[in-house]
């Protein structure tokens, strides 16, 4: 256990997923005659033993899968894509697209321990990704899975744990984490373990979430003598929580001490979110004091942090409010604006990560406050300005052409709402059906092809449809009519009168048709990232299952699925 810290988007994955390849090639050539050679058992050592080289851990992986998928060993597959799926961390995408197939198996298999095993990974990935409704809901799943398997459960608490810490759920962490550590200490020969060190880190951030700050320093000191005899944990770890810690406790030249010295450290592990931390507690520290070089200096490498990795957590929020007042205070009002244009920026980003929570810390938000001030600053600027007359034109302008976009955007719902429906209640209009036995009726007359072999060839496709073989990629004209005993000219022109449309959107129409009522029927399959989903109807490419799915809908697949979820 450790600590833990549609159309063009398929092109671009699949060009990271080509490089990621391609870079690492070289590294394996010289291991392709060994790999060969070894087992399952052997690989899966082989990748652990070389996880740190992420190129060849990625093709001792791949080559894992690839012998899986000749032997059919769905263990292989399964543990393969979850492999896959951890070493493509820094391309997030990537990984969630690896861990979505690994779950896609496991379920296909029937494999319920790989299942919650792949759960687990999926939390994980989402965590990073800063989607953490969706995180812990994995975490749950596979946590009622291990219940009964003491590591396990214990390992998905410990992430959990850091997930409550992350949304403010104080209460609930710090109990998380008391759980952990009473099953560290129950471990022999455990005392100053990695994973022991890492529980007593959780379970000191937790306590000092609570406010019980004399018992985070008694941990800090016992953590920070043990981690001094580990080889892989940093003794600086807990020299950055007493820095926070001290700070709380209003100590700030022990504060100050402690954070200034953990700085570079953070920098060096690249851990943005307790650097942000420390940079807020300094810059709060020389605010206090009234040094305003030092303490801007702080916040304003915070808002560097952001603007660079797109990254924030609530605690850190708090250095655009001091920005703020600040520049307020010296009737500096553009550099005013442009903070509260960022701190906007920040709160609509801390929205996206929290919204499906039961979370009361958007209630603390004032957002209609700082929109007000937005307001406020621009229209004294505007006065100021020898350009005031046609800013003014300019910002009429832009209203209205806003209130023509949100009144197309309406007509727009509404008439995604009036699709949606019509697709889940099955309407079919007496016209349409109708018009179907007209268009039958009148293929009888134009089609100089014999009714017996007609007969036939409507026969087979129904049992085509039935079977649904439609799914099976890769579906041609040609293939088809030799498959039902028939030439492909004869093909074309039955599809073509009969069922309306031509071979291409007569296929395509039929996946669409199997993907809305699996949607509709199936929660799990919900969830799939659409590339998966694509794949499992049929489809070769996720640009062409969006384009069909749109042009047989009137809707795209995220909104339908978004709607199905509402």
């Amino acid at each position: 256990m450790y600590k833990s810290s549609i159309n063009n988007k398929s092109v671009v994955l699949f060009f990271q997923l080509f490089f990621f390849i391609s870079t690492s090639q070289n590294a394996l050539n010289k291991e392709n005659d060994t790999l060969s050679e070894k087992d399952f058992k052997e690989l899966k050592s082989l990748f652990f033993e070389n996880f740190e080289n992420k190129n060849l851990a990625f093709e001792i992986a791949l080559y894992t899968l690839n012998k899986a998928k000749k032997e059919n060993y769905s263990d292989g597959i399964i543990n393969s894509y979850m492999r896959l799926s951890r070493v493509t961390r820094d391309n997030l995408n990537l990984s969630l697209s690896y861990i979505d197939s690994s779950l896609y198996n496991a379920e296909l298999y029937k494999n319920q321990y790989l299942l919650a095993e792949s759960q687990f990974y999926k939390a994980r990935v989402l965590f990073i990704m800063k989607n953490y409704a969706e995180s812990l809901s994995f975490y749950l799943k596979s946590r009622e899975f291990f219940k009964n398997e003491s590591y396990m459960y214990n390992l998905i608490n410990y992430n959990i744990g850091f997930l409550k810490l992350r949304i403010k759920a104080d209460v609930d962490a710090l109990n998380i984490f008391k759980e952990c550590y009473e099953y560290e200490k129950s471990k022999e020969n455990n005392y100053g373990s990695s994973s022991y060190l890492s529980t007593l880190y959780g379970l000191s951030i937790a306590y000092a979430a609570n406010k019980m700050y004399d018992t985070v320093s008694i941990l800090n000191k016992r953590g920070y003598d043990l981690a001094k005899n580990n080889k892989r944990f940093n003794e600086l770890d807990f020299t950055h929580i007493e820095g926070g810690n001290q700070f709380l406790k209003g100590n700030y030249l022990a504060a100050k001490d402690s954070l200034i010295k953990v700085v570079p450290y953070l920098k060096t592990i690249d851990d943005i979110a307790n650097l942000s931390i420390a940079y807020y507690y300094l810059g709060r520290i020389y605010e206090d004091l009234d040094k305003p070089q030092f303490f801007l200096s702080y916040y304003e490498k915070i808002d560097s942090i952001f603007k660079k990795k797109k990254f924030i957590i609530q605690t850190p929020r708090e250095a655009y409010v001091g920005l703020i007042n600040y520049y307020k205070k010296e009737k500096k009002l553009k550099k005013q604006l442009y903070y509260v244009e960022r701190l906007l920026s920040v709160d609509s980003t801390l929205h996206s990560q929290y919204e499906n929570l039961s979370t009361k810390f958007f209630e603390d938000y004032d957002t209609p406050e700082l929109l007000n001030e937005q307001k406020e600053i621009i229209s004294q600027l505007d006065k100021s300005s020898k350009n005031y007359k046609y800013i003014t034109i300019l910002l009429v302008l832009v209203t209205v052409i806003l209130a023509l976009l949100l009144r197309s955007s309406s007509k727009k719902k509404k008439k995604n709402e009036e699709r949606f429906n019509k697709i889940i209640q099955g309407l079919k209009t007496k016209e349409e059906i109708t018009q179907a036995s007209k268009t039958k009726e009148k293929s009888k007359r134009k089609l100089e092809i014999n009714e017996e072999t007609i007969e036939m060839i409507l026969s087979r496709l129904d049992s085509f449809e039935n079977e649904k073989e439609f799914l099976k990629p890769k579906i041609t004209l040609v293939n088809l009519a030799k498959k039902i005993n028939t030439n492909s000219k004869y093909l074309s022109k039955v599809i073509n009168e009969y069922k309306s449309k031509s071979f291409n959107n007569y296929i395509n129409g039929l996946r669409i048709t199997y993907t809305i009522d699996q949607l509709e029927k199936d929660k799990t399959f919900r969830k799939y990232t659409i590339k998966a989903i694509a794949n499992d109807v049929g489809f070769s490419t996720t640009e062409a299952f969006t384009v069909a799915f749109k042009k047989n809908t009137g809707l795209t697949v995220s909104y339908f699925i978004k709607r199905l979820n509402s």
